[in-house]
Formats: structure tokens, C-alpha cells, sequence
């Protein structure tokens, strides 16, 4: 069986100089990528990330009522709308936000830019990303060009990491994140949603990986970000 629920908010958070305080929460898409320079497209001047996060209060209850086997597994679904330049084989990962966001209401092109709600360097209108000291089993970047990106888990509760591998057969994000779910299903940790991002490596390195597009939750289609929930009901 699939029980699916969609998403509650989600936004890009850009870091480059010009936009790490922008807000996106209301883009149709959300975007990894790394920015080059305009002028000459030498001088790397940033990434971007994705925050998304789901209310599973739902898939709580339907478990204690039982119509969701205790034994489900979970699975975070983005579907991709573009991909420019990507390598033929390239990797993101999904951590635990670890401090509480706003959406918002800005979008990329938007002249001037908004700057409530979330962003690279805020995660609300009134407070900074953590990127000092971290709280225990907490992380996040401070070697690129600004402070700020989110703060997550490095892994679940029981030591447990999800990534997802893309090649020239995969675009989507189709990827598991049970035990995620599950510290947050059983109140080991509060549900501050997902951050999707490349590998540390790969944002501060020199090689150039392309952007990956996918819809949010604004997007017209019917392609909006999915949470699963999937377990095995037959009998015989």
C-alpha cells in the first residue's frame, strides 16, 4: 500500500552575495546549482539548496490507528522539471533541518528582492542560521563564501545518512528517508523538514555540476514535492 501526503512549505536558498538574504518561497521551482560569475562564467560565486518540509501529523495518527503498518517505509519524492549541464553521474543528499524556518513569499525574480522568511542567511525574518556553534549532532557549512545554508543532522538517530545517485537514466529525487521520518514520528527530534544539497566536496570544489530544477509546492502541474509512506498489506 502508498499513503502520500504533500508538501507544507519548501523554498531555494541562493548564496550568492548579491542574494544570500533573498527569499523564494513562493518559486514554482527548486533548484541545486552552483553560480558562476556573468561576466567571465570563471569566478564561482555561490550554490543553492533546497529546504522542503511535510506536516506528518497524518501518518502519525494513521499509524496509531493502524491503517499505516508501524513497519512502513518512507520516501521523499521531487519531480524534476529541468536539468542544465549536469555531470553523467552526480549525487545529492538529504539531511534533517535542525532549526525552524519560514517559507515566505518572495521568488527569485522578484526586483527588489524580498527578504522575509527564509533564506541563506536567515531562517526566519528575525534570526541567523546557526554557523557557529552547533548543537550536538548538528551541522553546517562555513568553508564557501557566506556564512549560513541551513543547519542539519549529519545523520539520523541511529547513525543512518540517505543520498541519492543521478545518472542518464534518473532526473527525479525518489529517495528513502525512513529513519528520518521515524525520529521524528517517535519525538527524538522536532520535524524541521528536509535540506537537500550536493556533497561538501562537491559545492566548494572546482567542478562544475550543472543545475538541478524540480517543481514545488506553487508549481500549476500536479508534480508537487511527495512524502510516502509504503508497507506491504497482502495476505495469502
Amino acid at each position: 500500500m502508498i499513503f502520500r501526503i504533500y508538501g507544507q512549505k519548501d523554498s531555494t536558498i541562493y548564496e550568492q552575495t548579491t542574494r544570500k538574504a533573498q527569499n523564494t518561497g513562493v518559486d514554482e521551482i527548486l533548484e541545486v546549482t552552483k553560480f558562476y560569475d556573468e561576466e567571465t562564467e570563471e569566478t564561482f560565486i555561490g550554490n543553492s539548496r533546497i529546504l522542503v518540509q511535510f506536516d506528518i501529523s497524518t501518518i502519525s495518527q494513521s499509524i496509531v490507528d493502524g491503517d499505516i503498518s508501524s513497519n512502513a517505509k518512507f520516501y521523499l519524492n521531487l519531480t524534476s522539471t529541468e536539468e542544465n549541464e549536469v555531470q553523467a553521474e552526480y549525487q545529492l543528499d538529504i539531511h534533517q533541518v535542525s532549526q525552524s524556518w519560514t517559507e515566505g513569499i518572495g521568488q527569485f525574480h522578484f526586483n527588489p528582492i524580498v527578504t522575509n522568511g527564509c533564506s541563506w542567511i536567515f531562517r526566519n525574518d528575525n534570526a541567523k542560521w546557526e554557523h557557529q556553534s552547533f548543537a550536538t549532532g548538528t551541522t553546517a557549512s562555513n568553508s564557501l563564501i557566506n556564512d549560513g545554508g541551513g543547519t542539519w543532522y549529519t545523520a539520523s538517530v541511529n547513525n543512518t545518512q540517505y543520498s541519492q545517485t543521478f545518472n542518464k537514466s534518473t532526473s527525479d529525487l525518489k529517495v528513502e528517508i525512513s529513519e528520518y521520518v521515524r525520529d521524528w514520528l517517535s519525538g527524538s527530534r522536532v520535524n524541521n523538514g528536509f535540506i537537500i544539497k550536493r556533497p561538501d566536496t562537491q559545492e566548494s570544489g572546482s567542478i562544475r555540476y550543472g543545475s538541478s530544477k524540480f517543481f514545488s509546492n506553487e508549481t500549476h502541474t500536479i508534480y508537487v514535492p511527495t512524502l510516502e509512506a509504503r508497507w506491504d498489506d497482502s495476505s495469502f
